[in-house]
């Protein structure tokens, strides 16, 4: 992975650091590469931590993304929503945010999230849903017709 144009330090520049805090210390090997005291310490703890592995370029990628929702979550979001179930309680049954809810929610409604593989497995759930003692209002997909 190569350092963005902005880097201060580059891996081989961090171990020189290292090096350095061992030799004059953490304040002095700071102003020597030209970074704050307080990013010295970082790379120090970050060494102490990992060893030289930690000194190495890192993506800033994401590891995981909080607002997904699983396929079955969006299963259940559609078929929830053909009850015409309130946002915020389909959220709440399926321990989700509302902001994370309500986009599909939108998008369903407006028709924009019915894909066949999401049809397909939306079908159980439906079945299991419309077979309550309640019957269902039926969903329109546009509120103006």
């Amino acid at each position: 992975m190569n350092s963005h144009q902005n880097a201060r330090l580059t891996a081989q520049g961090r171990a020189r650091l290292i090096k350095r805090i061992g030799e004059i210390g953490i304040v002095a090997a700071a102003a020597e590469s030209g970074v704050l005291v307080r990013t010295a310490y970082k790379w120090r703890a970050r060494f102490e931590r990992e060893g030289p592995a930690g000194l190495r370029d890192r993506s800033s990628r994401p590891r995981r993304t909080r607002s997904a929702l699983s396929a079955q979550a969006r299963a259940r979001v559609l078929a929830l929503r053909a009850r015409r179930d309130p946002i915020r309680a389909i959220a709440a049954s399926l321990g989700h945010p509302y902001a994370t809810v309500q986009p599909l929610a939108i998008a369903i409604e407006a028709g924009l999230a019915v894909q066949l593989p999401l049809v397909l497995l939306v079908l159980p759930v439906l079945l299991a849903v419309t077979q309550r003692t309640v019957p269902a209002a039926p969903f329109r997909a546009n509120r103006d017709v």
